[in-house]
């Protein structure tokens, strides 16, 4: 096989004569410049969802995610190339989650798409702008506002959508500006415009195009290339709501180029679907202030669930069915996934070649699928008997089968999974508060454990955090992660063609955090009292040291009886008992909670207490941190005995550091096989290299699950006298589609990473550091609102600043080399939008009615600049010391183009080296207007290479109006001398020049011929179609090549048609033609879309290759 010669020879003939513009880059890269000697030759629909992760096993060093690829084809198209592939990334099945048509943790990538967070409602119908007055929370005009807001719910949105867009190698996301403009968040050259048919319903044009830097254009939307979905929640008996429709993604429909007579058409399937898409639960309870009414006590009503609310979500649901270009096809067929339903799976894959007809197949592809019935151990009660048949099947993708032409036997990729089938249904309660199976059965979905939560997000609302912790407890269940359960359904080995297989060994993601332990001993208080029939009243009492450390629900027992003096004819209802427990740090009463043994839920009551014989006698409480409290009993009748008995802890314990599951896998190892007896490993911690057990994880912010109500209401009593109160009803929320990190990708990422080469480092090992830049909380004013979205801040989350590698030598780890990054946030294209949230809390004021005041919450949606500006790299010698160090920075001189204009490279000797790039858009001249216009902005125009501030050579490129490079003037004076930059006139020097001559065909655009000024030329004859260079003539003219083919009686359109042994032929009889012995002549051959078949050289030898 001569596949190493062959993937030599099309780098530097196919990529490097087709693509000019590949060599002329490389220009400001190598020393070895090879151009200067001329080329040697709403939620989305799961498939959309899926679509949004693009990514030996690849792994996601700073998030521990596995990211593997099985490459079907690439669409090769004159040098742009588009690849098809199956991608699995996954930390994890959550148990919401339902599978693309290639199976869970994978996706089909082919095209791109966009797609769309939707806040509030859609922009395009509803969006305002500007978003808030430019005045303080609480002022006339904020309040006006705010209340025309929330009194018109449907007349403006408040929250601009995000977008989200994926293609070929290019993503980012934007929103529409203040002029309904797509502003990208992360400026980039890829220029996305909005289209006049965005937003429209059943049209066959476009919605967006995106351009890159290369004047490539790519169009998203037409005919079945839109995704739209519905709503419809239901809440047990109540009328369901249902939501129209909305747009909420754009496929890639075309691709369209600068300098190619030909595109790439992408062509889609759209049905409508219906599932069940999530499942959410409320628990409510309420509070209401103290005042005379009721007797100066806050009164607490006990928490109660509501009816759960489950959401159908009605997809219009896109899939792709065929990708079109002059030359080829590929063929995507399906079948029902299970069974039955619109929902559907990937069978196979086709490529044909039309570039002669019949088309035929060059190759394909057939997919297996297990489907599984799901462990209905973990049912969620609440859905048995719902026709839906995502509920309880899961699929997973098991092998990928391979057929080349109609030869032999199918290459295979076989995949296995961790237990697939004990994963639970999907709607199940048995998840993590990210959405993991956890393995518990719980009851509900909402938690028992509110600690995660942050508490400052409940104090705003003259409720704290103890009365909320203290109200919800022990309504929910256990949503803690359990990476034993949390596992299940992962890929676990991949069986390569070749039966080589790789095996990934997982663990559980996990925080570094302090944990308290409790001391051995509690400090027990008991207080007791007893009357008799002559001594009527009692009190006793106890004062705690300050407590060390917050202690919830502490068992307390309140008892109360008579003892032997009691007299038959003594009224029943004096046996009672009054407890008092005062926070004196706060100087407020305690709130208790009493066991309801019906709903089995602790129902809140405010202290003091009054207890009687048949009352209940167990209680809990919570201690404060560094508060003190003071416990007081007493009875005022004669005959009776009472008794307080609880503990706490009055000394503190030790914290100690531990790794704590947080929901979700990470990859632990991965151990290669070739299947011939040889194993590699790769192992992975998530700690620093002095302390690799130790968790670096860093956990996004945690949102809010608890929503507030607040009301005032006026009362008069008997006396006339008016009276307030505040209520405050409390809502807790969880919902089984969106866990409680508000998060595009990991809910965790890593600060430092040791990959490890070896079980025990024998092969060394790599350090990795990361930058970790998180999202933050929105700002509320009064109650918090839940699903307002975070302020964005995390623009360097996971960019490397550290790399340090080490050698293992005899077991000692020495340094071998070192990397610092260094990042810079450039101002210049700095915006900042604003998004608010708003709801009411009422007053109700006697005679007037309700008067309505608002809440506000506001976020931040932040465009900002970021990208490396210095690199440090340090070189140890052999035993670690004695660093050599080389610093390269990087200059983006230009935010108009933001391409790179300038690299520095010092090095360990002071000497400078430098490349210089200017770009169409840094002249003030129109001469490069057509080219600005097209977006092929990060075409060069003049590049320089600079050592010690001397010029070592330069270079001016002129480009046609297609983008295409037509002459090049390359430098010929002495080294050392500048070449001035002219900014309005950037083709005229004074200095001596080289020219340097392309041509091209004015039809199809290809490179036809190129020279030296004054030289002969190198011809380039095309094939199958135009779309191959079937021969290089050197030392000729391309009036000559064209007399050969008329002196042969063959037309340049007659190659078209010719391939194989036919095309060898006829070249073969051009070669030995006499108008070209002084010429030298090497041709091709093809199989147009697998790759090249011949080549004979200019001695006539034929070299062929086969492809396996």
């Amino acid at each position: 096989m001569k596949n190493n010669k062959l993937n030599k020879k099309l780098k530097k003939f196919l990529l490097t004569i087709l693509v000019v513009l590949v060599s002329i880059s490389l220009f400001s890269q190598q020393t070895d410049d090879p151009y200067l000697g001329f080329p040697d030759v709403l939620p989305n629909s799961p498939e959309a969802a899926s679509l949004g992760k693009y990514g030996d096993i690849p792994v996601g060093l700073f998030t521990g995610t596995p990211n593997f690829s099985v490459p079907l084809y690439t669409i090769d198209l004159k040098g742009f190339e588009l690849p098809i592939a199956l991608n699995y990334n996954s930390n994890g099945i959550k148990v919401e989650q339902i599978s693309s048509n290639v199976g869970l943790g994978w996706n089909l990538t082919c095209g791109g798409i966009i797609t769309r967070s939707l806040n509030d409602d859609p922009d395009e119908t509803h969006r305002i702008d500007p978003p808030l007055p430019d005045s303080e929370f609480g002022s006339q005009e904020m309040s006006e506002y705010l209340n025309l807001i929330n009194n018109q719910p449907e007349a403006g949105d408040t929250e601009p959508d995000i977008f989200y867009f994926n293609f070929n190698g290019n993503s980012g996301k934007f929103i529409l500006d203040e002029n309904f403009e797509p502003y990208l968040l992360e400026p980039s050259d890829v220029k996305i415009v909005k289209l006049s048919a965005f937003g429209a319903e059943n049209t066959a044009d476009y919605a967006f195009k995106a351009i890159t830097s290369d004047g490539v254009v790519y169009w998203f939307g037409g005919t079945n290339a839109i995704e739209s979905s519905a709503l419809r929640t239901r809440n047990g008996g109540i009328h369901p709501i249902i939501t129209d429709m909305i747009q909420n993604a754009w496929y890639l429909k075309k691709i369209t180029f600068p300098d190619k007579n030909d595109s790439i058409v992408f062509n889609y399937e759209n049905e409508m679907e219906m599932y069940i898409g999530s499942v959410a639960q409320n628990v409510k309870a309420q509070k209401k202030t103290a005042n005379d009414l009721n007797e100066g006590f806050p009164v607490y009503s006990a928490a109660y669930h509501t009816l759960p609310i489950f959401t159908q979500v009605y997809p219009y649901m896109s899939r792709i069915s065929s990708i079109q270009w002059t030359s080829g096809r590929v063929q995507f067929s399906y079948s029902s996934r299970y069974g039955n339903g619109n929902f559907v799976k990937l069978d196979s894959v086709q490529i044909f070649d039309s570039s002669l007809q019949p088309e035929y197949i060059v190759k394909s592809f057939s997919l297996d699928y297990l489907t599984i019935n799901c462990d209905l151990e973990f049912q969620n009660p609440d859905m048995i008997g719902l026709s839906d048949m995502t509920i309880n099947k899961r699929l997973f993708l098991t092998s990928v089968h391979e057929v080349t032409g109609s030869e032999g036997a199918p290459n295979s990729y076989r995949f296995k999974y961790i237990l697939p089938d004990e994963l639970p249904p999907r709607l199940s309660y048995a998840q993590d508060y990210w959405g993991y199976f956890n393995g518990k059965s719980n009851p509900d979905l909402v938690p028992d454990d509110l600690s995660l939560f942050e508490k400052s997000w409940y104090n705003f609302s003259g409720i704290y955090y103890n009365e909320v912790d203290g109200l919800f407890n022990n309504v929910g269940g256990d949503r803690r992660a359990d990476s034993e359960y949390g596992c299940k359904g992962l890929l676990s080995k991949i069986i390569y063609p070749t039966n080589g297989f790789d095996s990934i060994v997982y663990e559980a993601n996990t925080v570094n955090i302090l944990e308290h332990q409790l001391p051995q001993s509690t400090t027990a208080i008991s207080l007791s009292v007893m009357t008799d029939d002559n001594f009527t009243q009692d009190i006793d009492s106890y004062t705690t040291d300050t407590i060390t450390f917050s202690q919830k629900f502490v068992p307390i027992t309140l008892t109360v009886d008579t003892n032997n003096c009691w007299q038959i004819n003594y009224p029943t209802h004096f046996i009672k008992m009054v407890a008092t427990i005062k926070d004196l740090t706060t100087n407020k009463d305690v709130l208790l909670y009493v066991y309801n043994s019906v709903t089995g839920q602790y129902n809140p009551v405010s202290t003091p207490l009054t207890v009687g014989r048949d009352s209940q006698t167990d209680y809990l409480m919570t201690y404060e941190k560094d508060h003190v409290y003071k416990f007081t009993i007493s009875i005022n009748r004669p005959c009776l005995v009472g008794g307080l008995n609880t503990s706490y802890y009055s000394t503190y314990g030790q914290d100690i550091f531990v790794n704590k599951e947080v929901g979700g896998m990470r990859v632990k190892k991965i151990i290669q096989n070739d299947n011939f007896g040889t194993e590699k490993v790769r192992i992975f911690y998530y700690g620093a290299w002095d302390s690799l057990n130790v968790s670096s994880g860093i956990l996004e912010p945690i949102k809010p699950a608890i929503s507030f109500f607040t009301y005032h209401s006026e009362q008069f009593d008997l006396d006339n006298v008016l009276h307030t109160q505040e209520t405050i009803t409390l809502n807790l929320s969880f919902s089984s589609l969106f866990s409680i990190s508000n998060f595009q990708g990991n809910h965790i990422n890593y600060e430092y990473v040791v990959e490890g080469f070896g079980d025990n480092f024998d092969n060394g090992a790599i350090e990795h550091k990361y930058d970790i830049v998180l999202d933050t909380l929105p700002l509320c004013f009064y109650d918090p609102i839940l699903g307002t979205p975070n302020t964005n801040l995390s623009f360097n989350n996971g960019k490397e600043i550290l790399s340090t590698t080490y050698r293992n030598v005899n077991s000692n780890f020495i340094i071998s080399n070192k990397t610092v990054n260094h990042y810079k946030r450039d101002f210049s294209l700095e915006k900042t939008f604003i998004g608010f949230n708003t709801s009411y809390y009422a007053i109700l004021k006697l005679g007037i009615g309700y008067w309505y005041y608002s809440n506000l919450c506001t976020y931040n949606i932040n465009a900002q600049w970021h990208y490396i500006y210095q690199t440090e790299n340090y070189k140890y010698d052999d035993n670690g010391l004695n660093p050599i160090l080389s610093i390269t920075e990087y200059f983006y001189n230009n935010p108009t183009h933001l391409q790179l204009s300038r690299v520095e490279s010092e090095d360990s000797k002071g000497n400078m080296l430098a490349t210089q790039t200017y770009f169409p858009e840094d002249y003030d001249t129109t001469i490069f207007s057509n080219l600005i216009h097209k977006h092929l902005i990060s075409k060069p125009i003049d590049q320089r290479k600079i050592y010690n501030n001397k010029l070592q050579n330069g270079r001016l490129i002129k480009y046609n109006e297609l983008g295409q490079p037509i002459e090049i003037y390359e430098a010929e004076d002495e080294k050392g001398t500048e070449l001035a930059f002219n900014q309005n006139n950037p083709y005229s020097y004074a200095n001596a020049v080289k020219k340097k001559i392309l041509e091209y065909d004015p039809s199809s655009h290809n490179l036809v011929s190129y020279k030296n000024e004054g030289d002969m030329e190198t011809v380039i004859l095309w094939g199958y179609n135009y779309s191959k260079p079937i021969a290089k003539i050197e030392n000729a003219t391309t009036e000559l090549v064209l007399d050969v083919l008329t002196n042969m009686n063959i037309s340049y359109e007659d190659l078209q048609d010719l391939t194989g042994e036919a095309l060898i032929n006829k070249m073969n009889l051009f070669r030995t033609n006499t108008l070209l012995i002084n010429s030298m002549l090497t041709t091709y051959t093809y199989n147009p879309l697998i790759g090249m078949t011949s080549t004979t050289d200019p001695n006539g030898v034929i070299t062929k290759y086969n492809y396996d």
